[in-house]
This record gives structure tokens, C-alpha cells and sequence, in this order.
């Protein structure tokens, strides 16, 4: 049994998967096996993924007949990892050659955390952006419940430069495919709460800045980010609330969920679509209806249809 299983989705990156591939394969720890989930890709990336499998063992490609989302695509991956840490990438993701012998030798150290991570480095787009994307992860040392607080407010654990124990994994639940957009923050809210994260102070990813990850606010990206983060806030209340009361979070998260619901509410409301301004503003009013902003928004979003304006 290989000691860790990277799970690696790609659809329509033949142009990059190659590179992302081969940069794991380049561990200097070599006890791994990669299962590349093919998405369904019509550019040709099945042929160089095959050719990679051909020419290393460790790769197995999965090849699947239609496109299920990156969420299912690491699910897939996940069913068939066989190793005690697993990690999820994308095409986007790079990986220096530190990145294994530096997150196993921490989990194997400290057999309380359930996963690792580290810094990242944003590459291949304007300067500015890639700037501002790297400062949205600014992660740290947080140990304990600090973990999950912070990670309640936001997600500030750069995905590809995650190491998980496979257990841990299984134990939260793997990945939820209705949430297409934040799946990673969504499995890290339900790992956390077994335990905090540890921190390399290390490069431990490159992620690749390109057109097609990037979302504008109140765009459909930010509408479809913020409703994966309602549901991965619901799913907490709903099936994990032993573990929430345990830790003292249950308020915690029900807070955040409120504001989930009235930055919904917002978007939609601004962008003229008030039958779903209404659903959400009218679902923060019912658990907390004393909120002015929010009941005028909600009020105005049956009226302004009526007036046309």
C-alpha cells in the first residue's frame, strides 16, 4: 500500500496536465500512487494522460464516460485511493519537490492533526491579481478550535498545498456533489472538526492564475461560490451538530450561515432577481427578524416588480 494517494481531475487542460502531472511524479518521496480522473475531456487530454500511465506505474487513469464536476471527479478519485494520506489537485496546481517529504514527516510527527498545509505561489497572470489572489490565502499557525474559526470566516488553506489522512477524510463525509465551486473548502469545514490544520512555513504549491478561474463579484461565480458556502454551513448544522456542540460552535456557525443568507439575498436582489432575493432574505428573516436592512430589501423585492422599476 502506497503511503499516499494523489487524486488528480483534469478536463479540457491537455495543454497543462502533462506538466502538473510530471511535477508529482517528481517527488523525491516516491512511495505514491496517482489516480487521474478524466473528466470527460474533448481536447485530446486523455491521450497524454494515457501515455503518461504507460510510462509509470504509479499512474492509473480513470476515464469517465461523462463530465461529473471536479467535486465528483476527487470523489471518484478518492473511492479508489489506497494510501494513508491522500491529497486532491487540479491542472492548476504545481508542486515543488518539497511538498511530500515536508507534510508527511509533519502528519507522521503529529498524529493529532488531520491534515497539512503551507504557503502557496500564484504564477501565470497579471501581476496584480496573482498578488491578490496569494493575499486572500494567508495562512498561519492556529491551533486548536482556532482552526475552524477561522476557517468559518473564510477558507485561507490553499487547496494544493493540502495533505489529508485518508481516515480523516472518509470520517468527514469525502465530497458533496451538489457543491461544484468550494468543494475543497466544503470537505476542510468538516475535517476541521476533528482537529486543526498543521503549518509549513514552506512553498509547498504553485497555482497556475489563469482566465477561467477567474470570478467577478456579484458575477455568477461569486452567486454560485456564496450558495456552496450555505450549503456546506447547513450541512454543519444539520449532520454534524454533536461535533459542533462538543466544540462550542454551534452559535459560531449559525452566525455565519445568517450572513450567507443575507449576502444571497443581496446579489440577487442587486442583479434584479427577486424571487431569489426573496427566498433568501425571506429565510434570514424567519431566524432572525430583527434585522432592518434586510426586511426593507425583502419588502421592495415584492414591490418593485409590481412598479417596474
Amino acid at each position: 500500500m502506497p503511503r499516499v494517494s494523489v487524486c488528480f481531475t483534469n478536463y479540457n487542460y491537455a495543454r497543462w496536465c502533462g506538466e502538473a502531472v510530471a511535477s508529482i511524479l517528481a517527488q523525491p518521496m516516491g512511495d505514491l500512487e496517482v489516480i487521474v480522473v478524466e473528466n470527460a475531456s474533448t481536447d485530446g487530454s486523455i491521450e497524454v494522460l494515457r501515455r503518461i500511465e504507460a510510462g509509470d506505474r504509479r499512474v492509473r487513469v480513470v476515464a469517465l464516460e461523462a463530465n461529473v464536476g471536479a467535486s465528483g471527479g476527487w470523489q471518484a478519485g478518492l473511492e479508489c485511493a489506497t494510501g494513508e494520506y491522500v491529497c486532491f489537485l487540479s491542472t492548476d496546481d504545481l508542486w515543488p519537490d518539497c511538498f511530500l517529504e515536508e507534510t508527511v514527516r509533519l502528519l507522521d510527527l503529529r498524529r493529532d492533526l488531520p491534515l497539512a498545509y503551507g504557503r502557496v505561489e500564484v504564477f501565470g497572470g497579471d501581476p496584480a491579481a496573482c498578488a491578490e489572489h496569494a493575499r486572500v490565502f494567508t495562512p498561519g499557525p492556529l491551533e486548536g478550535v482556532a482552526f475552524l474559526d477561522r476557517l468559518l470566516v473564510r477558507n485561507f488553506v490553499p487547496q494544493g498545498t493540502t495533505l489529508l489522512r485518508r481516515e480523516a477524510v472518509l470520517r468527514a463525509g469525502g465530497f458533496d456533489p451538489a457543491i461544484q465551486v468550494t468543494m475543497d473548502y466544503d470537505l476542510l469545514l468538516r475535517v476541521a472538526l476533528q482537529g486543526p490544520g498543521g503549518w509549513i512555513d514552506r512553498v509547498l504549491a504553485r497555482y497556475r492564475w489563469h482566465g477561467d478561474n477567474v470570478s467577478a463579484p456579484l458575477g455568477e461565480a461569486y452567486l454560485r461560490t456564496t450558495a456552496d458556502r450555505l450549503r456546506s454551513l447547513t450541512t454543519l448544522l444539520t449532520s454534524h451538530a454533536g461535533e459542533l456542540e462538543a466544540l462550542g460552535r454551534i452559535a459560531r456557525v449559525r452566525a455565519e450561515r445568517r450572513r450567507s443568507l443575507e449576502a444571497l439575498g443581496k446579489a440577487h436582489y442587486r442583479r434584479g432577481e427577486y424571487p431569489e432575493a426573496r427566498r433568501h432574505l425571506g429565510g434570514l428573516l424567519a431566524e432572525s427578524p430583527l434585522r432592518p436592512g434586510a426586511a426593507f430589501r425583502y419588502l421592495k423585492s415584492w414591490l418593485r416588480p409590481m412598479v417596474g422599476a
